[in-house]
């Protein structure tokens, strides 16, 4: 799978495309999964608006899970992100948590930036290759 972070504004977009590699007739390139998650740590009440501290050579840790329509989990995968994959998400969220720390940041300007970025991007599969080439970062996980 690949993995991108951008931003809109101070929002942040994890994109993540499963099959991207996996070039094979049971899965073609054209069939990959792509999923994108914005966030912005100002949701997050005061006390809450930090990410855990990492350690030398650690990183971030990124859980997945699959479920079906039903809501039951069919598979799922724990990683941990390449440093700089860690260190651009840690970027912008401290960018995120001064921004929610100044008067006049609201939910509504959160929610904004997304509404603009499914504006820009009606069909993230077919945007996938522009998107990640814009990435902040950018890894790919076996």
């Amino acid at each position: 799978m690949d993995i991108g972070i951008l931003t809109v504004g101070g929002t942040g977009i994890l994109l993540t495309r499963f099959g991207a590699a996996m070039d094979t007739p049971r899965f073609p390139p054209q069939d990959a999964i792509v999923l994108e998650c914005p966030f912005h740590i100002g949701l997050l009440p005061p006390d809450q608006r930090h990410l855990p501290t990492r350690e030398g050579g650690l990183s971030l840790a990124l859980t997945i899970i699959v479920q079906d329509q039903y809501g039951t989990q069919r598979g799922g995968r724990h990683l941990g992100l390449a440093i700089p994959t860690a260190e651009a998400i840690e970027r912008i969220v401290a960018r995120q948590a001064k921004e929610a720390a100044r008067p006049g940041w609201t939910r509504a300007s959160h929610d904004a930036e997304v509404d603009r970025f499914y504006e820009r991007n009606p069909d993230i599969g077919r945007a996938a290759d522009r998107l990640f080439a814009k990435a902040w970062a950018r890894e790919t996980v076996q």
